[in-house]
């Protein structure tokens, strides 16, 4: 009897754990093949299938679906879905940080100042006091072309990690730029991309470790 009913438990156990995983992988497998052939009709309709549904979270679906409009660099589709993962109830902290981030940073550098503004609000809640302080700066400098955080940043590269002193120099280099010193301006855009070299050196190593 009881050996019969650990084999209901094994069952059970692969019908609700195992089988998930491996219709995830199988969609997921299925979804790239479709991107491989631009064929983002079939992409769409495996993700919204019933399969899909039950397999994934509604965030994790729609992430999916913004990488997909991000590999066609369609930019209206890209912001349309943005706004549309926006506006979904999500589940946790970690959901909200990793949306309002990207979508931040992906208005920031498509030069969409109203729309990154707009994140403002959400931003000082799911980040710390030290990114928001950063999103702010990125914002002034990008988007408003202003010059007045050069010393706040030379400062904050001091102690910064290698992937932080890119993007750094790279605000420092658009802030003497529009004071024109370009000989400022090419001395950290040359350095931008010394620790961006460093950083993926750094990245691809740890991956082999």
């Amino acid at each position: 009897m009881l050996t019969g009913f650990l084999a209901v438990v094994v069952v059970v156990a692969l019908v609700t754990v195992a089988l998930p995983v491996i219709m995830k992988n199988i969609l997921i497998q299925n979804m790239a093949q479709c991107l491989q052939r631009d064929d983002l009709e079939a992409f769409d309709r495996i993700l919204d299938g019933r399969i899909a549904r039950m397999v994934f979270q509604e965030f994790d679906r729609e992430n999916l679906r913004l990488n997909a409009c991000l590999r066609t660099g369609d930019s209206q589709k890209i912001k349309e879905q943005y706004q549309a993962m926006l506006n979904l109830r999500l589940r946790n902290v970690k959901q909200e940080k990793q949306l309002v981030m990207n979508a931040f940073s992906y208005f920031i550098n498509n030069g969409e100042g109203e729309e990154a503004r707009q994140l403002f609000p959400r931003l000082k809640q799911a980040v710390s006091p030290e990114e928001y302080e950063r999103c702010r700066i990125m914002y002034r400098v990008i988007i408003k072309k202003q010059s007045k955080d050069i010393e706040t940043l030379e400062e904050q590269l001091i102690e910064a990690s290698q992937m932080d002193q890119s993007v750094l120099h790279y605000l420092l280099s658009l802030q003497y730029g529009y004071l024109g010193n370009t000989q400022k301006e090419q001395e950290h855009l040359e350095l931008a991309r010394q620790s961006d070299a460093r950083a993926d050196r750094s990245i691809q190593e740890s991956k082999k470790g």
